[in-house]
């Protein structure tokens, strides 16, 4: 069996003022394999298919990119607004074959496509799937943070839902009170 993958990540950081800042990130995934099997018929892998081949391909991609706009302002040091707004895009692809032929009519060369095609099959598959979100975030804290107030929200509109549910609305709010400060 041979595996190559290979991944890799750019971040991207802008202060375009003292309050607010524009953060991207791209990041890639790419997985490659190839298995090649051979069972004889003299053992017991093989001994019910009278020897078998089989030969797989497998590939998939994965890229992803965020973009975050974020602002933070703080007033009379005692109060501090924060607002943060992003989009995220996913892609997902992948593709695969597998070969496989059975009762192999010369074990020593052990190659699909010797014997008769009955004895032969193959399957392919491809899928792909992708992901767009837009999510956001405000926030307010009072005190040096001992007092914490936030609101989020996020939407999510994937190829795998299917149906008449193409995208989702997240919300939530939270609130902290740190009792050491």
């Amino acid at each position: 069996k041979k595996d190559y993958n290979t991944n890799g990540s750019a971040t991207l950081n802008f202060h375009i003022t003292k309050d607010i800042t524009l953060k991207t990130l791209l990041g890639i995934d790419l997985s490659n394999s190839r298995s090649y099997i051979f069972d004889s018929k003299k053992n017991a892998a093989g001994a019910n298919a009278e020897g078998r081949v089989k030969d797989v391909h497998e590939t998939e991609l994965t890229w992803i990119s965020s973009t975050v706009l974020g602002w933070t302002k703080s007033f009379e040091n005692k109060h501090t607004l924060s607002a943060m707004v992003g989009v995220e895009l996913k892609d997902e692809k992948s593709n695969g074959l597998r070969v496989s032929e059975s009762k192999i009519p010369i074990e020593k060369l052990p190659v699909i496509g010797y014997g008769p095609d009955e004895n032969t099959s193959a399957y392919a598959s491809e899928s792909s799937e992708g992901t767009l979100s837009y999510f956001g975030r405000f926030g307010y804290s009072l005190a040096d943070e001992k007092y914490n107030i936030s609101v989020n929200v996020r939407r999510d509109a994937s190829s795998i839902f299917g149906g008449d549910v193409q995208a989702v609305l997240f919300g939530s709010v939270g609130a902290t009170w740190i009792l050491s400060k």
